[in-house]
């Protein structure tokens, strides 16, 4: 998806409306530094140029499931939802609980997630209390931001999923 796609659309007559780079897209939350939630607006340009650079750079396609263990109003949301729909692939909700140390590396097996994007705490969370023998095989890519990260979480998360990429995003 990209703003000429969407221009070309719209004046084909498919329904589409053409956006300008500016214009807000959607609104997210942060904290950032400050650790009080603020507003951050998404424009147009900025999201149309995101998605074919992730898809370019980690080979992301409609094959690939995201798990969304942010929340709808975080700015993960964008790499979580968005780009998974834009390309007809598939999203997996943890249910209640499925946070939890002991269970979400479970849960992140039974969903057959392929990318996930992490905070360093998720990380822990994911490699704390793993049942034995568990190994995250569909997982191929973990985008970790929000904190610091360090060695020893990475290590901690090549031993449960072994085959996928790493990237720190912070």
């Amino acid at each position: 998806v990209s703003a000429l796609a969407c221009a070309e659309s719209t004046a084909a007559g498919s329904g589409w409306m053409a956006h300008r780079e500016d214009q807000p897209a959607c609104v997210t939350f942060t904290s950032g530094s400050t650790a009080q939630p603020r507003g951050v607006i998404g424009r147009h340009g900025a999201l149309t140029m995101h998605l074919p650079h992730l898809c370019e750079r980690y080979g992301i396609s409609p094959t690939d499931r995201f798990a969304m263990v942010g929340g709808l109003m975080s700015d993960p949301l964008q790499r979580d939802v968005f780009t998974p729909l834009c390309l007809g692939g598939s999203v997996a909700i943890p249910g209640p609980g499925d946070l939890e140390p002991g269970r979400f590396s479970a849960w992140l097996a039974a969903s057959a997630t392929t990318i996930v994007n992490l905070t360093p705490g998720l990380v822990r969370f994911a490699t704390t209390d793993v049942q034995p023998g568990l190994h995250l095989s569909c997982l191929r890519l973990v985008m970790v931001c929000g904190d610091t990260l360090y060695w020893n979480d990475v290590a901690a998360l090549r031993t449960l999923a072994p085959d996928a990429g790493v990237v720190n995003l912070y």
